[in-house]
């Protein structure tokens, strides 16, 4: 991955840790970006991608880009009269009134592609340093809109009959047959329907929670090995880069989706979605669900869905817990529980079975506690005997 001059742009890293593969780039300070982060064209593996394929690679990311953040001012605050465009020089994030006319790219090929979305950065422009440091402000009326809402969705995989639904309801929008409320209603029941497959949603409440806040409780019996919903939200790619800068360590993500904003407000189009608002066992309380990575259509690879791990009656409040690495500032008990895919004694995974694992404390051994699996021709879990 050399230029037209022969000299190394970008770089290709294994982390060592087993999380995967980085492109890197000195050129643009060090940045550096998963390569599961970047949707390379069909046929294209990363030993092999060029130079313009990563530009082009990147700035589409970049576009379709949820979690934004000035480069100049350092806000995330964005109205459709001052939305961000992206620098065609640093492929940095940069409001309309913090960049001008796009004079300036690191890939021809990029101005071909993407124009409408470039601008050049005052930063890149030398009219201004760029400015760290957490933004106060919280998000715009905008950015909490349906249109705001519609355009965010744009950035991940839904399948083909709820894309459809909310094709319908932003032509309607955009039409004027529908108002920005009524929409957000109506796109907000879509996502239920999506991420909590099955109406299993009608056996859960959001209410206060004894914890403090707002926690989900059981309206009814739930027994063992119920979905209770799909975690949602959106790829943050960003999020380490940004905090570095001041943004507020994600109160809300799992695995690389984050169901809020910068300023971590849940996003409005999700509030039906019951997993992000699962709260982890108090003191002296066990969890009484698990994750559980799951892979197929309807469900984005990488997604986690959240499943029951034991029978919960009418008024129990659903609990889970964070992981080890999730910040935490409040009483807990550390009880936790993962499936993982099982795998047969040569390491072979074992199709559609899963392992469930519980871990009584950060420095616990794993128990394990069971096997699962899908029952034929359904995504509904069953216990199994272990192999």
């Amino acid at each position: 991955m050399s230029n037209e001059n022969g000299q190394r742009i970008w770089s290709l890293h294994d982390d060592g840790d087993g999380q995967g593969s980085y492109f890197y780039n000195e050129a643009l300070g060090g940045f550096s970006t998963w390569t599961r982060h970047m949707d390379l064209p069909p046929g294209v593996v990363p030993d092999d991608a060029t130079d313009t394929q990563l530009w082009l690679a990147l700035c589409e990311r970049q576009i379709r880009e949820v979690f934004k953040m000035c480069s100049s001012c350092g806000s995330a605050r964005e109205t459709f009269a001052n939305p961000m465009y992206v620098c065609g020089t640093c492929l940095k994030h940069c409001h309309l009134n913090c960049s001008r006319h796009c004079t300036m790219v690191v890939d021809s090929t990029l101005w071909e592609t993407y124009g409408p979305y470039l601008k050049t950065c005052v930063v890149c422009k030398d009219e201004s340093a760029p400015r760290d440091g957490f933004v106060e402000g919280g998000p715009t009326d905008d950015q909490m809109s349906a249109q705001a809402a519609l355009n965010r969705l744009k950035s991940v995989f839904l399948p083909h009959g709820t894309r459809s639904r909310l094709q319908a309801a932003e032509t309607q929008l955009t039409n004027k047959t529908a108002s920005d409320r009524s929409t957000l209603k109506t796109v907000s029941a879509i996502l239920r329907d999506h991420y909590c497959p099955g109406k299993h949603h009608t056996a859960f409440q959001l209410r206060a929670s004894h914890k403090g806040g707002h926690g989900i409780f059981a309206t009814k019996f739930i027994p063992a090995l119920t979905r209770v919903g799909i975690y949602p939200g959106y790829p943050d790619p960003n999020s380490a880069d940004q905090c570095l800068r001041g943004r507020p360590s994600p109160k809300y993500a799992l695995a690389e989706f984050n169901a809020a904003d910068y300023y971590n407000v849940p996003f409005p189009e999700l509030m039906e979605t019951i997993t992000p608002f699962l709260n982890e066992p108090g003191e002296g309380e066990q969890s009484n669900t698990a994750w559980l990575q799951e892979t197929g259509d309807p469900i984005e690879h990488g997604r986690l869905s959240v499943i029951t791990v034991r029978d919960i009656h009418e008024g129990e409040e659903v609990t889970l817990s964070y992981g080890p690495l999730y910040p935490r500032d409040y009483p807990y008990a550390y009880d936790a529980y993962s499936f993982h895919p099982a795998e047969e004694d040569n390491g072979d995974t074992i199709p559609e079975t899963f392992i469930l694992w519980y871990y009584s404390s950060r420095e616990a051994e794993a128990e394990q506690k069971g096997w699962v699996k899908y029952e034929s021709g359904t995504r509904d879990l069953r216990w199994a005997n272990a192999r």
